[in-house]
């Protein structure tokens, strides 16, 4: 897929969304308004909500004759596709178009972290399934999990598996155990 703008994660508010510049949204749909008469009729138009839909960003730029203060707009891609729908041409078809694989691929990428509880359990449950039982399945369990998602629910649990720099005995894990 072409890179058509920029795409990049902002914090708005305490969410992190994926977010373009609404400056390069503005350049790529070749709108004939002026750049911040554009921008701001559109957040009134669609009441637009800062720090939900957009974000403000003063920077300074330097130039020969001197520093300038400017104020950078990120906007979300609900508001990006939006935007480009609105534009009614083909730009904005295809910027919005753009926005939608974007957000296609993005989903498709991350995973759902796994919880603690449905790896152990699922570990408990294969270790069950090689003939493991009580204090083995347990331990195997437990070491599965650590290997998988970096967590010892044992060590979660604060259940001590080592005393004074010795393994204990199944017999001791059960008895920690309640078994």
């Amino acid at each position: 897929m072409q890179t058509l703008l920029a795409i990049r994660e902002q914090a708005f508010g305490t969410e992190t969304v994926q977010a373009i510049n609404a400056r390069d949204l503005h350049s790529f749909l070749e709108s004939k308004q002026h750049y911040s008469d554009w921008l701001k009729n559109r957040i009134e138009k669609y009441k637009f909500v800062r720090d939900v839909d957009y974000l403000l960003h003063k920077i300074m730029i330097q130039h020969e004759s001197g520093a300038k203060n400017t104020t950078e707009c990120f906007i979300s891609l609900d508001v990006a596709k939006e935007l480009s729908m609105v534009e009614s041409n083909e730009k904005g078809r295809q910027a919005r178009r753009y926005f939608i694989d974007c957000e296609k691929k993005f989903k498709s990428s991350t995973k759902p972290t796994p919880s603690v509880l449905d790896v152990s359990t699922e570990m408990l449950g294969l270790a069950k399934l090689f003939g493991l039982d009580g204090n083995q399945a347990i331990l195997a369990a437990d070491k599965a999990t650590l290997k998988t998602i970096g967590v010892s629910p044992l060590k979660l649990l604060e259940m001590p598996l080592i005393a004074e720099g010795r393994i204990l005995t199944p017999t001791q894990i059960g008895s920690l155990l309640g078994g």
